[in-house]
């Protein structure tokens, strides 16, 4: 079955406002699945209201990054606030921390410091297919 999921750079202050995840603990982009009734952009808007408590606004598309051995396609979008009020602890949020571009964390999910470095360069609208970490073919859930 194919997976579709919409992330966010929401971006400020020369910072990236990341989520620690409650399922594992790694850092990652506000986001996930896509439902079947919305689209790529209402997505990533009601992820990242639920995960970090701010109402955002899609600036751009960064890119679509697909990952055929796992059959998944992420899309993500340049973003920044403009309401709310963040959510430190939650159903899918352990903490919420803003990061500086050039200090990521070391325990991020694959994948996300390549796609903030495409932010970082003006990518738009890119498409990129990825491979697949070898630790999660380790690990295969």
């Amino acid at each position: 079955m194919a997976r579709k999921g919409a992330f966010c750079i929401i971006y400020g202050q020369g910072k990236v406002l990341l989520v620690k995840r409650t399922d594992f603990p790694l850092w990652d982009l506000p986001g996930g699945g896509i439902k079947e009734d919305e689209s790529e952009t209402e997505a990533a808007l009601r992820e990242a209201r639920e995960e970090t408590g701010f109402s955002i606004r899609v600036n751009y598309m960064i890119g679509k990054y697909e990952r055929p051995e796992v059959n998944d396609t992420q899309f993500i979008f340049s973003a920044e606030i403009i309401g709310g009020k963040a959510i430190y602890k939650g159903d899918e949020t352990a903490n919420l921390k803003w990061f500086a571009l050039n200090s990521l964390p070391f325990l991020i999910v694959a994948h996300r410091k390549g796609q903030i470095k495409d932010f970082s360069i003006g990518c738009k609208n890119k498409k990129e297919v990825l491979k697949e970490p070898i630790i999660n073919k380790l690990f295969k859930r």
